[in-house]
């Protein structure tokens, strides 16, 4: 009531303004989940798909190996959920501010995971020019009421004349003070994991062509970032599934009574299952010796259609943790070294229908597998979904790790479900 009293008309069009911002901001939340996340930038966001729907085993070179938000989210625990890819190639931050409106503020999200400048560099734009750009697009992010996640530029060979290193090291020193003056904004910095400190390129290994990450620089991305997300974002609780959950489409989903029902797949690989001190659940814990066949070597498990928990038109996923330590790739197939989950069903005629699936596939010459960095981690991977195909008779689901000679994997919060 006070603020009425100050110069009249004016402290009222304060007041209205103030309340209208605000409302303005509670509005474009009000119907927006927690986590959800759109990805912004050039062609190294272009590179991470739509997220689950691209982890398709058939091509090795895919997203699923050259995207860094797959495996962030398969670090982070898969508690995101990707809203949109907008990635744009060869674009630069004067082209993200041009449809940063119609092709992410139009959709609601938490988080905007912003990625540039790449572009811009090796097109010669200046320092000015770039962060102005820039300036522009977070403000947009921010009056939208939207929580941002703010690359570095990633090094790269196609911007190495002293005048475009100057320009790199000018913008990633102003990105990264900005959460000083940009309360909320948080800032990965991607160069520093990534490039080589003395030539400011990329690092052995890091870049697929000089420009776009590999698989094994994707994963140091991914990595990185979940660690950073995991202090912002809230966790969602492990999925626990239950035998009696009436989307449960597996008789053995938590490894009960010995693994009941699950069956070895391969030789070399010796299951133990037991229950987990922590929880009320169970995991697989799988060791592997001395294998030398470069197919994937895990567990199984049979689900037919009579036990009534599918029937054709389900639309299915799978969800499991993955833990490994001591992980040594057998010689033949060190770029095929990665966990891997499948549903296959087969039909009345004993014909194959289609395949869900999760890996992490890095068998190109240009890529590094899972574990050239890594020797131990923590993943939970995710199917796509798949709608069941008609004469359905049953489902094969296995659970391991492809191109593993020695090492220890453990499997637990195993989860296939129907929506």
């Amino acid at each position: 009531m006070a603020t009425t009293d100050i110069v009249e008309g004016q402290s009222g069009l304060t007041v209205r303004t103030a309340i209208n911002s605000n409302f303005k901001m509670l509005n474009s939340m009000a119907f927006t989940k927690p986590n959800t996340v759109i990805l912004f930038g050039d062609s190294i966001t272009i590179a991470n798909g739509d997220g689950p729907g691209v982890l398709d085993p058939l091509d090795a070179n895919t997203v699923s190996a050259r995207g860094y938000w797959n495996w962030a989210n398969a670090y982070a625990g898969q508690r995101f959920s990707l809203v949109r890819n907008a990635g744009g190639s060869g674009e630069t931050t004067s082209d993200l501010l041009a449809r940063i409106d119609s092709d992410v503020l139009a959709y609601p999200s938490e988080w905007v995971i912003l990625q540039g400048a790449t572009n811009d560099i090796a097109q010669g734009r200046t320092f000015a020019q770039i962060t102005a750009d820039l300036t522009a697009i977070l403000d947009k992010i921010q009056e939208a009421g939207r929580s941002c996640l703010l690359f570095t530029v990633t090094p790269a060979t196609s911007f190495d004349t002293t005048a475009e290193q100057m320009v790199r090291a000018q913008y990633n020193r102003w990105v990264i003070d900005l959460p000083l003056t940009r309360p909320g904004l948080v800032v990965q910095d991607v160069w520093s994991l990534l490039a080589n400190l003395e030539t400011g390129l990329p690092g052995t290994g890091t870049a697929l062509d000089g420009v776009h990450l590999s698989a094994n620089g994707a994963q140091i991305v991914g990595r990185a970032l979940a660690l950073t997300l995991d202090t912002v974002a809230p966790r969602r609780p492990y999925r626990i599934m239950s035998t009696v959950d009436d989307v449960n489409i597996c008789g053995n989903p938590n490894f009960a009574s010995n693994g009941s029902g699950w069956s070895t797949l391969g030789t070399g690989v010796t299951p133990v299952f037991s229950a987990m001190s922590n929880r009320f659940s169970n995991k697989a814990v799988l060791t592997y010796s001395g294998v030398t066949s470069t197919n994937g070597y895990g567990i199984s498990y049979e689900e037919n259609i009579s036990g009534g928990r599918f029937s054709a038109g389900d639309v299915i996923q799978a969800s499991a943790r993955f833990t490994w330590s001591g992980g040594v790739a057998i010689t033949s197939a060190t770029g095929l070294f990665f966990p891997f989950m499948r549903i296959q069903q087969r039909k009345i005629d004993n014909s194959f229908g289609a395949q869900t699936t999760c890996m992490f596939i890095a068998s190109s010459e240009a890529v590094q597998p899972i574990g050239s960095q890594i020797e131990e981690g923590d993943v939970v991977m995710l199917t796509y979904r798949i709608t069941l195909e008609e004469n359905v008779n049953r489902l094969y689901l296995a659970l391991g790790w492809n191109g593993m000679a020695d090492g220890v994997v453990e499997i637990s919060d195993f989860s296939v479900w129907k929506e």
